[in-house]
């Protein structure tokens, strides 16, 4: 009556389809599916009250009106549920980016960490086994030929050159593991910087003086920052170590604390070869070494200036470093200022670190 009965064959199939979709994303948990198995109700109550009449059932008044308001509300519903899909597609494929992202940084960080274990393992294997070869070394000496007391005093400042070096190597290894595990925490109070560097120079003095190096140190009124005093000493140990090393006989090295009212800078400069653009990329790196060597053969562990960088960033500061090839380094240290303590609070400090 409505067309051919293949058309009408083909509708009825093509709604049993749509019937079985909606049914099946319903139970999926897609909520607009369960609108749609409404809305197709009411569609298909509407067409069989239209249909009725000509099969011999009763006229329903308003069953033209109510077909074509059941087609224009599944149609609605449909739009619906369509742009939510699409939002939910948009919305999986945004996870899904940032899903491969994770994985990717997962992935560098993986790499670094493997490229970090192979470091520690090279290290290990040079330079903790150097000096302690060198203990036992002039420990079996002592025991086996030593029966003059100046080769018995010889053997024994060998040894505590290389055991002191042994732990200090130990002691590099243990700050960077806490730095690097998020264990080392700061504990930030007023303090002069310029005392503090100071109190710092004293054994790189007698160094230079061995190297004949020029050392030259100003210090600015007034510089006072918030900071934790030992983290921070290990920060002035480790550039004065580096200019001291990397300075050459009779060459220079200047060191100066300055305040500004918002920041203290602390610039440790040197005459020694420089810093080349391809070390500059890696400088703050863990266990690596840069291509210039040591002016008189110490030994360098490529930590140093790994931990700085870590201990600085605790404080909220930043290292600057200016160089160029040939020209020396200059490494500055900024970090924000504070206002100097009462009088009676810098006394107590001053008291209790003399009887430490």
């Amino acid at each position: 009556l409505a067309g051919s009965y293949w058309s009408s064959a083909l509708i009825l199939a093509l709604c049993g389809l749509s019937l079985v979709a909606m049914v099946r994303a319903w139970r999926a948990g897609f909520a607009p599916a369960g609108l749609l198995l409404i809305a197709f109700g009411v569609l298909a109550a509407s067409t069989v009250g239209f249909l009725g009449p000509r099969f011999g059932l009763p006229r329903v008044e308003w069953a033209m009106e109510m077909v074509q308001a059941g087609i224009a509300f599944e149609a609605l519903l449909m739009a619906l549920a369509l742009s939510m899909r699409v939002r939910g597609l948009r919305s999986e494929q945004v996870e899904a980016i940032e899903a491969t992202r994770q994985v990717q940084e997962s992935n560098v960080a993986l790499r670094d960490a493997l490229r970090l274990r192979s470091s520690l393992l090279g290290f290990a294997a040079h330079d903790l086994r150097s000096p302690l070869a060198n203990v036992l070394g002039y420990a079996g000496i002592i025991q086996r030929e030593a029966t003059d007391p100046a080769q018995v005093t010889r053997c024994g400042r060998s040894i505590e050159t290389s055991a002191t070096r042994l732990l200090r190597l130990i002691d590099d290894l243990l700050v960077t593991a806490a730095l690097d595990g998020g264990h080392v925490h700061v504990d930030t109070v007023p303090t002069d910087l310029g005392a503090l560097v100071e109190r710092a120079l004293g054994p790189f003095a007698l160094l230079a003086e061995a190297k004949e190096q020029h050392l030259a140190l100003r210090v600015g009124p007034d510089c006072w920052a918030r900071l934790d005093p030992d983290r921070f000493h290990e920060v002035v140990d480790n550039l004065l170590s580096n200019a001291v090393k990397y300075t050459p006989a009779g060459g220079a090295i200047e060191v100066e604390v300055r305040a500004t009212p918002e920041e203290v800078w602390l610039t440790v400069g040197d005459s020694g070869p420089g810093i080349t653009q391809a070390d500059r990329a890696r400088l703050f790196q863990p266990f690596v070494r840069l291509s210039a060597s040591p002016t008189g053969d110490e030994p360098s562990t490529g930590l140093g200036l790994s931990i700085a960088k870590k201990i600085v960033d605790l404080h909220g500061g930043r290292i600057e470093v200016e160089s160029a090839p040939g020209d020396g380094a200059r490494f500055s240290v900024v970090v924000p200022a504070s206002a100097a303590p009462p009088a009676d609070c810098a006394e107590s400090s001053v008291e209790a670190e003399v009887g430490q």
